[in-house]
């Protein structure tokens, strides 16, 4: 299970330890609900020690959205295993597969 935190004042919404798919519907709400109002919102993954798959296609989902011209920045770790799981995700993202459930 994940924490997740919101920074109000710089926008962040921060994912901390393991994000496992029971995850996503809580990180799709903190996600919508940190968005409400903003123009920009970073979700900083750097945390984060592992992504589930439909976690991560949650996450790519809201960033390419870009509901009501918000925009989403992801930050992680390079050559981490949740920097893979990100682009796995882009790459079933860009494919048309919907892995969200």
């Amino acid at each position: 299970m994940c924490t997740i935190s919101y920074e109000r004042r710089l926008r962040r919404l921060r994912i901390a330890g393991p994000c496992v798919e029971g995850d996503r519907a809580a990180v799709q709400h903190a996600i919508s609900t940190s968005a409400a109002g903003e123009d920009t919102l970073t979700i900083d993954l750097t945390a984060a020690t592992a992504l589930g798959r439909s976690v991560a296609a949650a996450i790519v989902a809201a960033r390419d959205a870009r509901a009501g011209g918000r925009r989403i920045t992801v930050l992680r770790r390079h050559r981490s295993d949740v920097d893979r799981q990100l682009a796995a995700a882009e790459r079933d993202a860009a494919a048309g597969t919907d892995v969200t459930g």
